[in-house]
């Protein structure tokens, strides 16, 4: 992170290296969008985020939103059935955002999945 970006915001889509992982987790550098909020971000050391990729499937566990949204080159999957606490050192570079909207999908997907 730069001394512009002092800590990554919800919202953001961050270039994240995710190495090392195991089994079926998303794996390499990629772009994820941060979930967590303002606060946590702020002042923990840890992050909230959704790994996301530009290889689309029609799952219902992702969000699709289109590179127009994003500020990125290709259109992207959220993958919503990933989420992860990632620590900062993992950040390399923002990369975008996306709409309150997304996030609000994303959240509500979220709850659905995890509902008890």
């Amino acid at each position: 992170m730069t001394a512009n970006d002092p800590y990554p915001r919800q919202g953001e889509i961050w270039e994240t290296d995710f190495e090392p992982t195991l089994g079926h987790e998303q794996s390499g550098r990629r772009p994820a969008l941060v979930l967590s909020v303002n606060g946590i971000n702020a002042t923990r050391w840890v992050s909230i985020v959704l790994p996301m990729s530009s290889q689309i499937r029609n799952l219902p566990v992702r969000i699709f939103v289109e590179a127009s949204e994003t500020g990125m080159d290709k259109p992207s999957d959220i993958l919503c059935d990933q989420i992860r606490a990632v620590d900062h050192r993992r950040f390399l570079y923002r990369r975008g955002s996306v709409d309150r909207s997304t996030l609000v999908r994303c959240a509500d997907l979220i709850q659905r999945m995890t509902k008890v």
